[in-house]
C-alpha cells in the first residue's frame, strides 16, 4: 500500500468525498485524484495542509520532508515567504485553534494574560516557565484533559 492509498483511507475514515478534502485543505481536486489513482507520495505543501486537516501523521502521505530535523511542523519564521505564512497559518488554525477551543469562552482573558506575558520575557525565563510547567504536568495532570490534547497533536 503507497501513500496515495493511505490518502484515499484517511478521506473514507473521515467520511469525505474527494472533492469536499480539496475545499477543506484548498488542494486541487484533480491533484488528489491524481494522488490517489497514481498511489504515489503527496507534494510536502500539499501534504501539510492536508494532514492537518484529516488529522494523520503527515509520513503516511508524503515521503520526502524537506525540513529534515524530526518536527511534525516545519520550523516557523517570519522571513515573510509564502511557505513560511502557509505553515504559520496552518499551524494557527490546525493546532493552536484546536487547542484554544477545548478551553471555555470565559477563560480566553486568562490565556492572553499568560501568552501576553511569556511573550514579554527574556529566552532564560521562557525556559524556566516551560520547565516548570513540565514539572506542574508532571504532578498534576488530568488524565482526560490529557487525552483530549493528544488527539489534537498527537503526540506520544
Amino acid at each position: 500500500m503507497g501513500y496515495g492509498k493511505n490518502l484515499e483511507d484517511a478521506i473514507k475514515a473521515k467520511g469525505w468525498s474527494v472533492a469536499e478534502t480539496a475545499r477543506k485543505t484548498g488542494v486541487n481536486v484533480n491533484t488528489l485524484h491524481g494522488i490517489i489513482r497514481r498511489d504515489s507520495p503527496v507534494r510536502y505543501d500539499h501534504a501539510l495542509r492536508i494532514s492537518n486537516v484529516l488529522g494523520i501523521d503527515i509520513k503516511e502521505i508524503c515521503k520526502d520532508n524537506p525540513y529534515d530535523d524530526g518536527e511534525y511542523y516545519p520550523p516557523l519564521d517570519d522571513e515573510g515567504n509564502f511557505m513560511d505564512k502557509l505553515n504559520k497559518s496552518g499551524y494557527l488554525k490546525n493546532r493552536l485553534g484546536n487547542l484554544l477551543s477545548l478551553y471555555p469562552l470565559s477563560e480566553y482573558p486568562i490565556i492572553d494574560e499568560v501568552l501576553t506575558n511569556f511573550y514579554t520575557l527574556n529566552d532564560d525565563n521562557r525556559r524556566q516557565a516551560i520547565d516548570y510547567l513540565h514539572f506542574l504536568n508532571g504532578n498534576g495532570s488530568d488524565p482526560i484533559r490529557i487525552e483530549q490534547v493528544q488527539k489534537i497533536t498527537k503526540s506520544k
